[in-house]
């Protein structure tokens, strides 16, 4: 890290969101072959910054997709990850945590990035039924993270309604999701 706070990383992140940009309608565009190489290169460098470290590292295959959300890279990148790596979104953590379940807990994913893994072609919406290592379903965490209903967890509830009616069970207390929602804007 430099005096001003640069890495390698945030530097290789910033060229790979600056090359491939985004069309018109403010969608990701796809990365054209002339950019493989800048992304091989980010792949290395995420690759050595998670090794060992980070929460998604399980010792067994690397999951560049578990990586970059830990890691809060642009989206631009999270997209082009989730494009190239989308049978990821099925595969689990050392936490038991699918993608969707990190990107929950985190506000600093947007409601467009928790769209993005709830894709019905390129993500997986059955993610949002399925629990994690503490049997704890995304609805249940968004809630309690303190996402609101129009950024991510209104779309979170629209892939599993049936959420809404189980209690979280990895909290002694066994709330239901509006209880954890309202806990978390009470103490806001």
């Amino acid at each position: 890290e430099d005096d001003d706070g640069v890495t390698p990383l945030s530097t290789v992140f910033d060229l790979v969101s600056a090359t491939t940009g985004r069309g018109t309608d403010d969608e990701p565009r796809p990365l054209e072959e002339r950019h493989e190489r800048l992304w091989e290169k980010l792949l290395i460098l995420v690759r050595a910054a998670t090794f060992a470290a980070a929460p998604g590292n399980d010792g067994g295959e690397f999951r560049i997709v578990h990586a970059l959300l830990h890691l809060h890279c642009p989206e631009v990148i999270l997209w082009h990850a989730i494009q190239k790596n989308h049978s990821q979104l099925r595969e689990r953590d050392m936490n038991g945590s699918l993608p969707l379940f990190i990107a929950a807990t985190d506000q600093r994913w947007s409601k467009k990035a928790v769209q993005w893994l709830l894709d019905d072609v390129q993500g997986y919406p059955g993610a949002a039924c399925e629990t994690d290592g503490l049997m704890r379903l995304p609805l249940h965490a968004a809630a309690a993270s303190g996402r609101t209903f129009d950024d991510g967890l209104g779309d979170i509830l629209r892939a599993a309604p049936e959420a809404l009616q189980q209690p979280d069970v990895a909290e002694k207390r066994g709330m239901y999701p509006f209880m954890l929602a309202a806990i978390r804007n009470e103490s806001s």
